[in-house]
């Protein structure tokens, strides 16, 4: 049986006693993110220790918080740390093979500034956190530092880059995870440049743009820099390239913007791989140890003289074997005004947009829980605040208005186009006028969409009309109910067979006007303002969608008068009367733009950089308390949330002795209980145990599927692990605990 099944035994009972009473408790939701793909351009690294590619953002311009991202084969996510280095972009990076950490150096907060605040701090990263290594010798401050791994002399290289000046420095550097050493080697002028490592050789590679024809390659033999080839001997030139190292085929694997060849080095000569690539620009590349390549993110290339105004790519690709292999599709980071809607029979998050100008081509992309994927049928071009909904009895996604970019010109459409999971297609039939952030939702008991107010378009005023839509035919059905408003809320309660509109916004051609905070009720021929004793405040552009679990109307965020975001608000609306919940939304997920639906009972929100879900309990796992030692204090960390049936959950084990044993700790519940030598057991008893023996790097990962019983909702299961330690006052070193929720 499953460990966290094991812990779970004595809680089943007790959970689903206390089932019945969460109706009548007042709404909460928690938050975790669900899905993480905020940033396309970026330099990456395999970390052979943690088995995984580690990848951080990077660009040309403007300090960049990095937010480091990890993935491990299915997915990326978003491992939570204490420090981070401050924002910066063209940095340098590399993985330390020795002591499994990524090493980060230099950078800058912005280059293209004349305040571009030039950093030389080195930091490195072993899985569980960020720790800055400060040195009394050290290179100078610098921005575009190449960095790699030499295998021939076990240390992190560091060669050449920009000095606030703006002048090159061509000096090179190693470092050994303790200290710096500046080496007596001249190296060429790196600017666009990429390097890596040729083990069989013993050498370093280094590829260089030269005069925007040609390239250059340079070798270094530990004791100077030679140039090995040029010309037609070199690949072909391209403004900057990526380079890693694939040691399983001993080669140096080469990517250049803008060229669609991948081009590779066998210690003597370049060579055309046997399948190109798509001359995306700055991806990250790097190659694990079976010799898979991989590429993540960049800007996606549309032609060779342009590159499209925000087409920014976070998918994944495998470049091994003469065949690409995409493995993720990233998510909606190319997406301005995205609208989703939940298909409740395909059970997927539809998300559509793009570039609001109709010379791009539009997004269609589907979440299934798990990953996105991105789809190929051909969409209509996105428009600004159009509205989206889910027909639940013909099975399609139904999409109508918004504003449009035509011919320098933004034009009001009230175009309509379905979704059936494999293509669009756009209905022909009259009915509204054109129209932008008007309330829509689909009114299950008519069968049909339903469609009031909105805006005119853009310097015009707003709209008070109600329309429905049967699938084959518009129709007017209501001329008065709310006063016209833009951006109200409109949701369908299954339960009292009505649809429920709250607050919006009155614009006329010249001015905005007030927010209302006012409640209606359409029940298939009329509207009536209905008279709740407690009401939210006046409010515009709040999520709102019906919950089935709980059979009521749930209503989140919301603009108030002035734009001001009520941010904190949840509210829930019985038929009768509303009821405010608890909730604080993701900092993250408060843009303008940022749109969200309701999924099987939990919410999604969706922004241009992740997924959030919102859920009474949402899983979750925390670090808490400290850890103890002697040569060293261990980390406990989690990797994945345990969300309820989840097989790749897991918990990591970081900095115990190399090689040492370990036992890790499973109970139910919470605890602290000192035990002596500045040490603390986090554990309220022993429900459940694991035995493992660290690697080489003081690195384990331990499994932990999470079982997929409804009664553990919301159990919470301590985890520590203790180490053998021989300069341990104990003779043991015990790990920091993380708390474990099991939810959704």
């Amino acid at each position: 049986m499953a460990a966290l099944s094991r812990v779970a035994l004595a809680s089943v009972s007790a959970a689903t006693a206390l089932a019945p009473l969460a109706r009548a408790q007042a709404p909460s939701l928690e938050w975790r993110v669900a899905s993480s793909y905020g940033f396309s351009t970026c330099q990456m690294v395999y970390d052979v220790a943690r088995s995984r590619f580690v990848a951080l953002p990077d660009g040309v311009s403007g300090g960049r918080e990095l937010t480091l991202s990890e993935w491990a084969g299915n997915s990326w996510r978003l491992p939570a740390t204490t420090h981070v280095p401050r924002p910066r972009v063209s940095f340098g990076l590399a993985y330390d093979m020795v002591r499994g950490r990524v090493v980060l150096f230099g950078g800058s907060l912005n280059p293209s500034s004349s305040s571009r605040q030039v950093f030389n701090d080195l930091w490195e990263f072993d899985g569980a956190d960020w720790m800055e290594r400060t040195t009394a010798i050290r290179p100078a401050p610098r921005y575009s530092p190449l960095m790699t791994w030499d295998f021939a002399r076990n240390c992190v290289l560091v060669v050449g880059g920009i000095a606030d000046t703006t002048l090159p420095h061509n000096d090179t550097w190693q470092w050994n995870g303790t200290s710096w050493l500046s080496v007596p080697a001249v190296a060429p002028d790196v600017n666009g440049a990429a390097m890596a490592a040729h083990p069989p050789t013993g050498r370093v590679v280094l590829v260089r743009p030269v005069n925007f024809q040609s390239s250059e390659t340079w070798t270094y033999d530990g004791v100077a820099w030679t140039l090995a080839a040029s010309g037609a001997s070199s690949p072909p030139f391209a403004t900057s390239y990526r380079a890693t190292t694939d040691l399983a085929g001993g080669r140096v694997v080469l990517l250049g913007n803008w060229l669609t060849s991948v081009w590779q080095w066998n210690g003597t000569a370049w060579s055309p791989t046997p399948t190109p690539f798509d001359g995306r620009l700055d991806c990250g590349l790097a190659a694990d140890t079976s010799g898979r390549v991989v590429a993540f993110g960049g800007m996606g290339v549309t032609s060779f003289t342009t590159i499209s105004t925000g087409v920014e790519r976070n998918d994944t690709w495998s470049i091994a074997g003469g065949v690409n292999t995409r493995l993720d599709d990233g998510g909606p980071i190319a997406i301005q005004s995205p609208h989703v809607a939940w298909d409740a029979v395909r059970r997927r998050l539809v998300c559509v947009g793009g570039p609001v100008s109709t010379s791009v081509p539009g997004q269609t992309l589907e979440y299934d829980g798990s990953s996105w994927r991105s789809l190929g049928a051909p969409l209509p071009p996105a428009a600004i605040d159009a509205r989206m909904c889910f027909d639940l009895l013909r099975g399609r996604t139904v999409r109508f208005g918004g504003i449009r970019l035509i011919g320098g010109s933004f034009v009001t459409t009230a175009e309509l186009s379905e979704w059936n999971g494999t293509q669009w297609q756009v209905q022909p039939s009259p009915g509204p006028s054109p129209r932008s952030g008007h309330a829509m939702t689909y009114d299950l008991m008519h069968g049909v969409v339903l469609v009031f107010g909105g805006r005119a378009g853009l310097g015009a005023g707003s709209l008070g009309d109600t329309w429905q839509w049967n699938g084959t035919n518009w129709t007017q059905v209501a001329t008065t109910g709310p006063s016209p408003r833009t951006d109200a809320s409109m949701a369908f309660d299954l339960l009292h067979a009505n649809a429920v509109l709250f607050g919006g916004s009155f614009v006329s051609a010249s001015v905005s006007g007030s927010v209302f905070g006012d409640t209606w009720l359409w029940n298939g021929t009329n509207w009536t303002q209905a008279s709740p004793t407690t009401s939210p405040a006046p409010r515009s552009r709040a999520y709102i969608d019906y919950d089935l679990v709980s059979q009521r109307t749930v209503m989140l965020g919301g603009y108030g008068n002035g734009q001001t975001q009520t941010s904190s608000e949840l509210w829930e609306w019985d038929g009768v009367d509303w009821r405010q919940g608890a909730t604080t939304l993701p900092v993250a997920a408060r843009g303008y733009y940022t749109t969200g639906t309701m999924t099987d009972g939990q919410w999604m929100l969706v922004t241009s950089t992740a997924a959030w879900l919102g859920d009474a309990t949402p899983a979750r796992a925390v670090v808490t308390g400290t850890g103890c030692g002697g040569a060293s204090v261990p980390a406990l960390r989690s990797y994945g949330d345990p969300v309820l049936g989840s097989a790749t959950f897991a918990v990591e084990l970081h900095r115990t002795v190399a090689n040492a044993p370990f036992l890790l700790g499973l109970g139910a519940g919470t605890a602290s209980a000192p035990i002596g030598a500045g040490c603390t057991v986090y554990l309220p008893q022993l429900d459940d145990t694991r035995l493992g023996v660290a690697g080489p790097t003081g690195f384990a990962r331990i499994p932990l599927p999470v079982p997929g019983a409804s009664q553990l909702l919301g159990l919470e299961v301590s985890l520590q692990a203790g180490a053998l330690d021989a300069l341990a006052p104990l003779g043991f070193a015990l790990s920091d605990a993380v708390v474990a929720r099991i939810g959704h």
